[in-house]
């Protein structure tokens, strides 16, 4: 399942479902009340969905999972598919961010660009939440379930 799968499945769910979902998908662990409370009157306060995932896969528990001791059972999350990708060279996190959050090969100018911006020292975290801040990627999560089939069937074949 890629990233933007999980996120989709995130994404179109009542607030309080999303944020359990953010919190078992990136944290791997429930919201306590706290923190579920604190997130829901972020969203009532106007943050978007996009600005809180962003926030939770740049934080320092996130962090902790994606650069912390192996996981024994690998489960589809969004922190085990980073965990993954930043053990990878530069060109292939560039070229893997497509696949997972835009499901699409790059584009060669942006591929170039995000590849620079790497071999430079951005974070490669950060990058994810770029993709994700993209407009493409919040067309994606918007999108009818059957157009985003379409796309991943369309990258499918591509194969």
């Amino acid at each position: 399942m890629k990233i933007l799968q999980l996120v989709y499945l995130a994404y179109n769910k009542p607030d309080e479902a999303f944020i359990q979902s953010l919190f078992r998908y990136i944290l791997h662990r429930e919201a306590d009340p706290g923190s579920l409370h604190a997130h829901m009157g972020l969203l009532a306060a106007g943050m978007t969905r996009i600005e809180m995932l962003s926030g939770l896969i740049q934080g320092v528990e996130a962090r902790a999972i994606y650069y912390g001791p192996p996981v024994l059972h690998e489960m589809p999350t969004i922190a085990n598919k980073l965990r993954h990708l930043l053990t990878l060279p530069p060109a292939h996190i560039v070229h893997h961010y497509y696949v997972e959050l835009l499901t699409r090969m790059p584009d060669p100018g942006g591929f170039q660009g995000h590849l620079q911006r790497l071999q430079h020292g951005y974070d490669p975290v950060a990058l994810a939440a770029d993709f994700m801040a993209s407009e493409e990627f919040r067309q994606l999560v918007h999108a009818a379930p059957d157009t985003l089939g379409r796309r991943f069937i369309q990258h499918a074949l591509q194969f």
